[in-house]
């Protein structure tokens, strides 16, 4: 059971470590384009509605959330 609970904090880390990474904040998904607010770039565009709604979904402030 050890191996699996530090195996699943590893993981955890890895996303963690990743979301610091990025440009803090809330992403939102504004109809065809993921924007951070206060951010005057737009990642990539036109998105599908899926992949925009995953990608603001997983914004880094809600992965650290999760993470601590």
């Amino acid at each position: 059971m050890d191996d699996l609970v530090a195996f699943q904090r590893a993981r955890l880390d890895e996303e963690a470590e990743e979301a610091r990474a990025t440009t803090q904040g809330d992403w939102v998904w504004s109809r065809e384009f993921v924007t951070p607010p206060g951010y005057h770039h737009r990642t990539v565009g036109p998105l599908e509605p899926g992949d925009a709604w995953f990608i603001a979904r997983h914004s880094p402030a809600r992965v650290l959330a999760e993470v601590d």
